[in-house]
């Protein structure tokens, strides 16, 4: 069972899919992915529509500031008595009101001078234009770290699988050995008991492995919008390759240890203001808050708008329709409202809670994010320093592994003594390889906090 799982990753590096197809070095493997997720990612496309509504939003809220035409056509029958009923004729009732049939047209212009719900919502449409292209950069900046997250994640669990299936492989040859020599009476039963433990064990973590793999496999590729597929590696080796070409910090790191030696965030808050994706988020959010406040007060704001008709009524279309007898008007229309029950003040109170709200919230995002760039810089400082001990750490376990290997061949080292040592170096192995992954998405998403471009 134990050799299936490894045969089912011993092929050449090969991404098989159905829309582009990958091959080559991981670092190209991942370019082209990256290209396909700036095109394809369902997070980038939605955030393209959305900006894309809010532009044609934008445009309709221009429109509400052109003049507004209308035409009105209508057939009507009437028999008017009001003249009659209404009294001002006396009681006398000198003649019944004939029904007539009338034919009517009327072309109405309105335009707003000044509306402040129009107003107000350009504002709000400029707002939300700028917040969704703000959206829109950042779904397309993240990706140099959020894929990379993913990408190395599934390079991780797969390592992670293959090196527990090496293990597994040897722990079978070493469970055989033991049974051989309990066999022929150099070894005890509780020397095969622990070799049948060792074994059941990596076969466990294995299969844990494998599951996190596929699983880090779909996310990846559900964020870079591939249809589902196998990312398939030759070998432990190839792939821990792979893992240090893919994590490679050296170049990253002569950009960034300008900053990261200083520490001193305060010191860049000009450089974050400027060009930090969040932090530009931060601000565009706040103002697409204060244009949605105030809509609170559109009602209490005077109104001034310019009204013009035309329009005739005759018993016949074509008598409408004659050039003469035309009703015509033309008229500025000022509106200003003088009570409404004491709501100027409640919705001026209204909408000053709103920006309030909105400018703690933007305030706390924005120590946040500085507070996270420091908390960064620490984690940098500490996996930096972490990485090198874990690279020592892993040399001393591969020598200790051959010499117990050689001790063992000379029995003056039990089995439980080698099995120790080389579940140490898997652990060496696993602990490095995830530092190293850890570490360049760290960096990366550091950059890209800092608004400092890397790919």
């Amino acid at each position: 069972m134990y050799r299936v799982l490894i045969a089912a990753f011993t092929v050449i590096i090969v991404l098989v899919s159905s829309t582009p197809s990958f091959a080559g070095p991981v670092t190209e493997i991942y370019a082209r992915i990256r290209t396909h997720t700036l095109e394809n990612a369902p997070d980038i496309r939605s955030a393209k529509a959305t900006l894309g509504q809010k532009q044609a939003g934008l445009y309709t809220s221009w429109t509400r500031w052109l003049p507004r035409a209308d035409v009105q056509l209508s057939q009507s029958r009437i028999q008017d008595f009001s003249i009659l009923t209404g009294g001002s004729l006396g009681s006398a009732t000198p003649f019944t009101p004939t029904e007539v049939s009338l034919s009517r047209w009327a072309l109405n212009i309105n335009v707003p001078i000044y509306r402040r719900s129009v107003h107000a919502g350009l504002l709000q449409a400029y707002a939300e234009k700028s917040f969704f292209e703000e959206n829109l950069n950042i779904k397309t900046s993240e990706v140099q770290w959020k894929l990379r997250s993913l990408f190395g994640a599934y390079l991780f669990q797969t390592y992670k699988f293959l090196s527990l299936g090496k293990s597994t492989e040897f722990a079978e040859t070493s469970l055989k050995e033991a049974k051989l020599r309990f066999e022929l009476g150099e070894r005890t039963k509780v020397d095969v008991l622990r070799a049948e433990a060792n074994l059941s064990s990596l076969v466990a973590k294995a299969l844990s492995a494998e599951q996190e793999s596929t699983a880090a496999l779909t996310a990846m590729f559900e964020y870079a919008g591939l249809d589902r597929q196998d990312l398939k590696i030759s070998s432990e080796d190839a792939f821990q390759d792979a893992i240090n070409e893919f994590s490679n910090i050296e170049e990253l790191f002569k950009i960034l240890n300008q900053y990261i030696a200083d520490g001193n965030i305060a010191g860049m808050g000009e450089r974050i203001a400027r060009l930090s994706p969040l932090y530009r988020n931060y601000l565009s959010n706040e103002s697409l808050a204060d244009s949605r406040a105030r809509s609170a007060t559109v009602q209490e704001w005077p109104e001034l708008i310019l009204q013009g008709s035309i329009n005739k009524q005759a018993q016949t279309w074509g008598e409408a329709f004659s050039p003469d007898n035309r009703s015509r008007s033309i008229s500025v229309v000022l509106s200003v409202p003088i009570f409404s029950g004491g709501s100027l003040f409640s919705t001026t109170k209204e909408q000053n809670r709103m920006n309030e709200v909105s400018r703690i919230k933007t305030d706390s995002d924005i120590m946040h994010l500085k507070s996270e760039l420091e908390e960064d810089i620490t984690r940098i400082m500490a996996m930096k320093k972490a990485l090198q001990s874990h690279t020592l750490n892993l040399a001393k376990n591969e020598e200790l592994v051959r010499l117990s290997q050689n001790s063992y061949r000379l029995g003056k080292t039990t089995l439980l003594e080698l099995q120790a040592a080389q579940n140490d170096l898997l652990d060496a192995k696993v602990t490095l390889a995830e530092t190293k992954i850890n570490l360049s998405v760290l960096l990366r998403k550091f950059a890209w906090n800092l608004g400092v471009q890397t790919e």
